[in-house]
């Protein structure tokens, strides 16, 4: 009788590979423009827009001590046109509210593990700063391109 022969697993299960796909897809934007991160101050901001990204909110109280800014202890990728003000020690989102800390900000986006597949032409130490702020699970929070993160209204 003959054996019969296992065929190898792929590495990546279908969601995983799924995940990855989005996780690329969502970082570059799913746009054929630039999409490469800089660095302003504590800030890592994405260039570009999209219509598509991800269908979750990000949210989170900023906190920065000095060298990280985070929300909710998640480092963050802002969308194109956020600034820092290093002067009020605030962030001046992309529709021109500011954020403070302590002030909660929210937005589209999701939590990806993206410090490994930055952008094409991305500054060195965007990665640098997200993996130096991160969490051990190397997650991130990130708007979406062309995201127009909040400030709510104190309730």
């Amino acid at each position: 009788m003959a054996a019969l022969r296992r065929t190898p697993r792929p590495s990546l299960t279908v969601p995983a590979a799924v995940l990855a796909v989005a996780a690329a897809a969502a970082v570059a934007g799913c746009t054929g423009g630039t999409t490469a991160w800089a660095v302003d101050g504590p800030l890592v901001v994405s260039a570009g827009s999209s219509e598509d990204g991800m269908t979750a909110i990000v949210s989170g109280t900023v906190a920065y001590d000095g060298t990280c800014l985070t929300l909710d202890g998640y480092p963050v990728v802002w969308p194109e046109g956020t600034r820092w003000d290093a002067d009020a020690e605030a962030v001046v989102l992309s529709g021109g509210a500011r954020a403070a800390v302590g002030d909660a900000v929210e937005g589209g986006g999701g939590y990806l593990q993206v410090v490994s597949m930055l952008p094409e032409g991305t500054d060195p130490a965007a990665g640098r700063l997200l993996q130096e702020c991160g969490r051990s699970t190397g997650e991130v929070a990130f708007f979406n391109l062309g995201s127009r993160p909040t400030v709510p209204a104190a309730g």
